[in-house]
């Protein structure tokens, strides 16, 4: 199951669709309110996208939280809604939100048995290609299928909300504004807060401060090879000869070793 559509009314820089006003087409169920039409600004993404790029204040910042809200209906605010839009108004009491909806497309057999189970009122042989979530009101959540031209309305309660929660992917969000040093080990990023993660070794998770002590230490044996012939002179048994340098080294690389954790910040 993949995202196909957001819908956008009424959020910030996404007033209703003007251009569509002037189609000479019946109005789908979701776009009225009341007796008048006010068409959603509609927003195709293509599955293959993973970034959205465009000038300073060409409303990059304004879709992407607009997917986040519409899916998970967290952080909408009234101060969100559009003041270019006929309902705004600063009376007390009167404040409305703004809408979302989304369209959700090439759902699995599975996705399609979970959905059922949310709205019993589905008949267990439907099959479902695609399927619309709207989002009025902050919490009111109205669920369409579209069956043979027609799209049929199914009001989920609160309960069904908690489980429609559960099918729909999750949004997170990246905090750019937080320094991050040059590099960071993927597995330490994919396990952070994990703290009986015992997979992978040591030199996974060093730091960059780290990582260039064994480096610059792993240098003295390159610059003098003869340490490295005593070095393997360690183990035999009849003959245990290193060179001071050489155990310096070694000594500095296992201490950069034991300073590995997962509490420890990385260098800014």
């Amino acid at each position: 199951m993949h995202l196909k559509t957001v819908f956008i009314r009424f959020y910030k820089s996404f007033n209703d669709d003007f251009l569509r006003k002037q189609e000479n087409r019946k109005p789908k169920h979701w776009e009225m309110i009341g007796d008048t039409y006010y068409p959603y600004i509609q927003v195709s993404i293509d599955p293959k996208i993973t970034t959205i790029v465009g000038a300073n204040e060409s409303g990059k910042s304004h879709l992407l939280s607009a997917i986040e809200k519409a899916i998970s209906g967290k952080y909408i605010e009234r101060s969100d809604f559009c003041r270019y839009s006929p309902f705004f108004t600063v009376k007390q009491n009167e404040l409305k939100y703004p809408d979302f909806g989304s369209e959700w497309a090439e759902l699995d057999k599975s996705e399609q048995d979970s959905l059922k189970k949310i709205i019993p009122e589905i008949h267990r042989n439907t099959i479902i290609k695609n399927f619309f979530i709207f989002r009025n009101n902050v919490d009111s959540l109205t669920i369409y299928l579209p069956e043979k031209g027609v799209y049929t309305p199914y009001q989920i309660n609160e309960k069904q909300v908690i489980e429609l929660e559960k099918l729909l992917p999750r949004t997170f969000r990246i905090e750019s504004s937080i320094a991050l040093p040059s590099s960071v080990p993927i597995k330490k990023l994919v396990q952070l807060g994990q703290d009986n993660y015992l997979d992978g070794t040591k030199f996974e998770f060093l730091d960059q401060k780290q990582r260039n002590k064994i480096v610059d230490e792993l240098d003295v044996f390159s610059d003098n090879p003869e340490l490295i012939t005593k070095v393997r002179l360690f183990s035999n048994e009849n003959r245990e000869e290193l060179d001071h340098e050489a155990v310096k080294a070694i000594k500095s690389i296992m201490s950069a070793l034991d300073e590995v954790s997962f509490s420890n910040p990385e260098p800014l």
